[in-house]
């Protein structure tokens, strides 16, 4: 509805002839407050394209920033690991408060060497994979530690064992590589993906209705 200054008419508009069961649901004169016209039904048209492109516009918006995103992590992740980068979760709590359990901790290629004293490697083991420091080299190899132990390991480790050095970690991010690692992180990880398409599908659906609703001229 238009709201006209007192004193002032509505314009008048010729509409062709309705039947006489349409025009009970037609706005009549008598039930309108005073001063309040009808919205044009050209206006009230063009206000509902307008959100219609709005919510469009949106959408489009929002797919083109989500591809990015995925995008770039494809393409970040793709790099990193081509250059030998390998994140690694930690499992004990031999490396804390340095690397506490559940920390993701990243690694890049290791010097020929096996690396310095002082360095956090991670190597394999009889029992699988280990990340400890380094705390003596010697031609047998590598004399390594956890930093919450309190002597050095029992093992003596050859160079070529050493498959990484440390240099990045993120607490608690460990768990989450943990779990995408398994049958469940997977499935979650696909129905996280469909919520998000049913959750933009009922927010922003595509005949999204018009904010305003046009008023019906009166006969």
């Amino acid at each position: 509805m238009v709201r006209t200054p007192p004193g002032q008419t509505c314009p008048s508009r010729s509409l062709p002839p309705r039947p006489a069961s349409a025009r009970t649901h037609w706005t009549s004169e008598s039930t309108r407050a005073a001063g309040d016209c009808p919205l044009p039904p050209g206006r009230a048209r063009r206000s509902s394209d307008e959100h219609e492109e709005a919510v469009r516009f949106v959408k489009r918006a929002g797919a083109v920033l989500l591809l990015a995103v995925v995008l770039a992590i494809a393409v970040g992740g793709a790099t990193a690991w081509s250059h030998g980068y390998r994140p690694y979760a930690v499992r004990t709590g031999s490396m804390s408060p340095s690397y506490p359990t559940g920390a993701l901790v990243v690694d890049v290629p290791p010097s020929p060497d096996g690396g310095a004293p002082g360095s956090v490697i991670t190597f394999r083991t009889g029992g699988g994979l280990v990340t400890h420091r380094i705390v003596e080299t010697s031609p047998a190899g590598l004399t390594t530690k956890g930093d919450a132990n309190p002597a050095p390991d029992a093992w003596t480790i050859p160079p070529e064992n050493v498959i990484g050095r440390v240099i990045a970690s993120v607490p608690r991010l460990g768990y989450v590589l943990v779990f995408f690692k398994q049958p469940l992180g997977v499935v979650a990880v696909m129905t996280g993906l469909w919520a998000l398409i049913l959750l933009w599908q009922l927010f922003l659906p595509e005949d999204a209705d018009a904010a305003t609703t046009p008023t019906v001229l009166p006969v």
